[in-house]
């Protein structure tokens, strides 16, 4: 009985995007992400608002993942969050036992496995997963899950803060070329606010550093015949034996005979 009302519910979601009954079997799979991702979001608001079991959701979802074929971030959260809300207080199955949310754990200790590469993705959900041990009073695990989401995310971070950095140099440097000193000075000024030296990964943190520098070096360049200016740049202590010498050679040479 149930395993007709699993492919009920699939063929009716499937219909709604316009998938022949047909091919029902297979068609999820066959689906572009964006196809996917429409389906799982209409698939959700109607088990929502009937208060139906998302096993056919999941099951949607995992055969799709087994066949790796790709799933856009939403098709895989909207998965989740249904069986998160279907376990929630007042709705579905809420007279389950405790824990209550154990078919949403499981749903994503399931998918975890098929994200290797999708760091971000897997923080997402390790996140959920914490949320919901809190709410379950379940602080311990809440506190490991929340530890798994930061050592994905921490390396996510710099490297992110990396390629900002860079680009506010370059787009520093290039405004420079074409008289734009007002805009370039600031973005220089916003880059070496970065505090690279709190960089956990020594092989970003070394990248870091070599941005800070280019950053000191940029806006010296810039400020250069402007004694003023120059005397109020200050720059960390460790990067001192790189920019000092190249600032006081620009300060020798604003201050003039």
């Amino acid at each position: 009985m149930k395993r007709r009302q699993v492919m009920r519910n699939l063929l009716l979601g499937l219909a709604a995007v316009g998938v022949p009954r047909a091919r029902a079997s297979e068609a999820t799979s066959q689906m572009t992400a964006e196809q996917f991702a429409a389906w799982t979001a209409s698939r959700r608001q109607s088990l929502e608002q009937s208060r139906q079991s998302p096993r056919s959701l999941e099951q949607a979802l995992m055969q799709r993942l087994k066949a790796d074929r790709w799933v856009t971030d939403s098709a895989v959260t909207d998965v989740v969050d249904t069986w998160s809300l279907y376990e929630s207080p007042g709705l579905g199955s809420a007279t389950v036992a405790p824990p209550k949310f154990a078919q949403t754990h499981r749903v994503i200790t399931a998918i975890l496995p098929y994200l290797r590469t999708r760091s971000a993705l897997q923080a997402k959900l390790y996140r959920k997963s914490a949320s919901l041990y809190r709410t379950e009073i379940s602080n311990e695990a809440a506190a490991k899950e929340y530890q798994k989401a930061l050592d994905l995310l921490t390396p996510l971070g710099l490297e992110i803060d990396r390629e900002r950095l860079d680009s506010l140099v370059e787009e520093a440097g290039a405004l420079t070329h074409i008289g734009d000193k007002r805009t370039a000075d600031a973005l220089y000024l916003k880059a070496l606010q970065y505090p690279f030296y709190l960089a956990s990964d020594p092989v970003i943190e070394k990248e870091l550093r070599e941005l800070y520098i280019r950053a000191g070096r940029g806006i010296i360049d810039l400020r250069r015949h402007n004694l003023s200016l120059l005397k109020e740049l200050v720059f960390v202590p460790s990067t001192n034996a790189d920019l000092q010498p190249y600032l006081q050679a620009a300060i020798k040479e604003a201050s003039g005979p």
